[in-house]
């Protein structure tokens, strides 16, 4: 975008295709945004029931976001029948400084901080218009306030429906995304007003990312499962089960370095030459062409990503904490065998 020579522009590919912008902001100006940041941070200003992300000191997360949708029958919660998503198009290059400046003012906000927002934290894109810019660290809180005030009157539409239809909808934001849950399949026609409302406002609903589901599919909302209880996705959590498994098989076993596992098809190529079938792990005590095998292949293995592996069973921990558990009994175990192994390593004495 011209005339923003504060910012370094990157373009990102994204995995549906297209580019995505990003105006990171240079050293000095980023120094000072950050430090805007601690003050917005510090503002009393409540979320609201919709907005779940990037306002500090509210508790919001993708695990509110997905509680939300859930609805309340005779005192007890369960997931909808139909579940509906959408996302607002560009919604940073579309958050205007008109809009945040009427967020800010709405509550409450300080003039001096007012005037440093204005100052610091818009860049001109090409309709001649002023909007946050994707990659400031100002913008996603400016934005969340943005969306505060669509998802209250978003909800108003999601109100109308309920008193037309006499079926109770839940709605929820998480960012740019927007859900609504029924029991109803008619509530997919709550498309055509929530897009009304939102051209109204400046925004535009993406085509290609308005989804429609019923049960019995599998409902995930920002990488949250609803169907039976709010968790994480079930191949999410399997396969990280299955990796941690078999990292720790192979230590057990001693057949790949310490700090490093097998590879999938080196690891299965090898139960077969050692004729392993079923459950039942690798073993020490390999025939000799298993043996064999494995020193021609010592190349076909993995680092451990030990802080990968800790961050998602942290995510699983927080929206499942059972499952939680039992991941990180089996990371606490692969951390001890594999810690055991290294002492050996170093403690064993060389040849002269």
């Amino acid at each position: 975008m011209p005339g923003n020579p504060d910012y370094r522009v990157i373009r990102i590919p994204k995995k549906s295709g297209g580019v995505r912008v990003i105006h990171a902001p240079l050293p000095a100006l980023k120094t000072k945004q950050e430090s805007l940041l601690k003050i917005l941070s510090g503002l009393r200003i409540r979320r609201g029931p919709w907005v779940n992300a990037y306002l500090p000191r509210t508790r919001g997360s993708i695990k509110t976001a997905a509680e939300r949708l859930l609805l309340s029958v005779d005192g007890k919660t369960r997931s909808p029948d139909c579940l509906l998503k959408m996302d607002i198009a560009d919604y940073f290059s579309n958050c205007t400084e008109d809009l945040v400046i009427k967020a800010l003012e709405y509550e409450s906000v300080e003039q001096w901080i007012i005037d440093l927002v204005r100052d610091r934290c818009f860049i001109f894109d090409g309709k001649g218009r002023r909007v946050l810019p994707q990659g400031a660290p100002t913008s996603p809180f400016l934005a969340a306030l943005v969306m505060k005030g669509v998802a209250a009157r978003i909800n108003g539409v999601v109100k109308e429906w309920d008193r037309l239809n006499h079926c109770p909808c839940t709605f929820t934001t998480y960012s740019d995304n927007l859900s609504f849950g029924c029991d109803d399949p008619s509530m997919v026609r709550l498309v055509y007003p929530v897009r009304h409302v939102l051209k109204k406002i400046g925004f535009e609903v993406n085509p290609k990312k308005i989804e429609f589901h019923r049960k019995p599919a599998r409902f995930v909302v920002c990488g949250v499962q609803i169907n039976d209880k709010i968790g994480p996705r079930r191949p999410y959590w399997r396969v990280l089960r299955a990796e941690l498994h078999n990292a720790l098989t192979d230590r057990r076993a001693d057949i790949a370095p310490a700090g490093f596992y097998l590879e999938d098809k080196t690891r299965q190529e090898l139960r077969r030459i050692a004729g392993i079938n079923g459950k039942p792990g690798l073993v020490k005590a390999l025939p000799q062409d298993a043996l064999n095998f494995l020193a021609r292949n010592q190349a076909c293995t993995r680092a451990i990503p030990w802080a990968t592996w800790k961050g998602k069973i942290g995510f699983v921990a927080f929206l499942d904490p059972k499952r939680g558990r039992d991941l990180q009994a089996i990371y606490d175990e692969l951390e001890a065998e594999t810690r055991c192994k290294s002492a050996r390593s170093s403690s064993t004495p060389t040849r002269p």
